[in-house]
């Protein structure tokens, strides 16, 4: 466990639901029956404040290159300075391995818990219902919103690269654009959640003729990147979408050596690769130089995910009377700031709404928030939607 040392409002897209909107003021009327009853009042404001002990909970392995350093890199960036003391965690797939680094962190004195990947909240519900501590959870954002919500710990609030809503905004924009006839070339993995849903359903809705989806890693088929760029211009398509967020950088290839006009989403891109259009809470290219300096010419989205993630708790830190759970996650759900994303604000759920931004390599074309404004819930997306049990790229 190391001390960090110093060195040299937008629309919601997925519409609240009136459950949902209600659930962190509950929160927070339920953590101050608990602060009366033994969490304490919150401190006042000492000359030296004691440093807040965060864990941070990532997946030991991961498909995509990087997950967890490049976010642990920026979250450590950003809280420089700050009087944090950070410790790291590792977490397998399965829900009782992050309820044990959790518990372990706990048992640590963790005040304050950081996580990454969507899914981990449910899994640590159980845990954090009986020991209410503060929780980040910083995800992808890769399910969409469904009836009634998944269960989430009392004192949550969320930062994510918002990637359905990055999707179905992409979708829209491709379709309104007149990009033309398009087949959508997925991984496995991205089959199993809602990014091909969210991108399908804002292509086609808004006028675009999808020519067919095909799995690049099908274990009935396998198919050599060349094969997969034929297929697509079999089927009558100018231009393909890539889903393959473990990396597909050999079908980009072959795709743009066909002629084909080639588009990604989710984390398919790996930083630094110039000339693919994706969308994505990633970055505005309009940091503060400072910030530009601390996260470099071209981050990647997980990195720029982590540096917002530290710049909301010191903003929190600095708001907060006191390190008490009470104070620190009001200061949380109530503290907007600029980010090297944009401006993000906290919702009514206690979600951090960053900008979308349309971009080709790390350079940004055009803000792309709202592109278009993905309904709270659709007539096709059930509750079963999604296939995998796994948190989102925990291996």
């Amino acid at each position: 466990m190391n001390e960090l040392q110093p060195e040299a409002g937008t629309h919601d897209p997925s519409g609240p639901s009136r459950s949902t909107r209600r659930g962190l003021l509950k929160s927070l009327g339920a953590l101050s029956a608990l602060a009366l009853g033994g969490l304490g009042a919150a401190a006042p404001v000492a000359a030296v404040p004691a440093p807040l002990r965060v864990a941070l909970i990532v997946p030991r392995r991961s498909p995509y290159p990087g997950f967890a350093t490049h976010f642990e890199e920026g979250l450590t960036r950003a809280l420089r300075g700050s009087g944090v003391v950070l410790s790291l965690f590792q977490t397998g797939a399965l829900p009782r391995e992050a309820q044990q680094a959790a518990r372990d962190a706990l048992d640590g004195g963790a005040q304050l818990l950081v996580t990454l990947g969507d899914g981990l909240t449910a899994a640590l519900h159980p845990l954090l219902t009986a020991r209410p501590v503060p929780l980040i959870a910083a995800e992808i954002g890769v399910l969409m919103p469904r009836p009634g919500g998944a269960a989430t710990p009392p004192l949550t609030v969320t930062t994510s690269l918002h990637a359905w809503e990055a999707e179905w905004a992409h979708g829209a924009h491709l379709a309104r654009s007149g990009a033309g006839p398009l087949h959508l070339l997925i991984s496995m993995l991205d089959a199993g959640y809602d990014l091909p849903y969210a991108f399908t359903a804002g292509f086609v809705q808004t006028g675009g003729n999808l020519t067919g989806t095909t799995l690049i890693d099908a274990p009935t088929e396998r198919r050599t990147p060349s094969e997969l760029a034929a297929l697509a211009c079999q089927s009558g398509a100018g231009a393909v979408h890539v889903l393959a967020s473990g990396g597909a950088p050999g079908v980009i290839q072959a795709c743009r050596t066909a002629g084909l006009r080639v588009t990604a989403g989710g984390l398919s891109v790996p930083p630094g690769t110039a000339g693919v259009l994706q969308a994505l809470a990633a970055g505005s290219g309009q940091a503060r130089p400072e910030w530009q300096a601390a996260l470099g010419r071209a981050p990647g989205p997980l990195t720029t995910l982590g540096f917002d993630t530290g710049l909301w708790l010191r903003h929190a830190l600095a708001a907060a009377p006191g390190h008490t759970p009470l104070a620190l996650i009001a200061a949380l759900a109530s503290t907007p700031f600029d980010g090297a994303r944009g401006a993000m604000k906290p919702d009514a759920q206690g979600r951090l709404i960053a900008p979308l931004f349309l971009s080709a390599g790390g350079t940004t074309l055009q803000a792309t928030r709202p592109l278009t404004r993905p309904p709270a819930h659709h007539p096709g997306l059930d509750p079963v939607r999604s296939g995998w049990l796994q948190t989102y790229l925990h291996a």
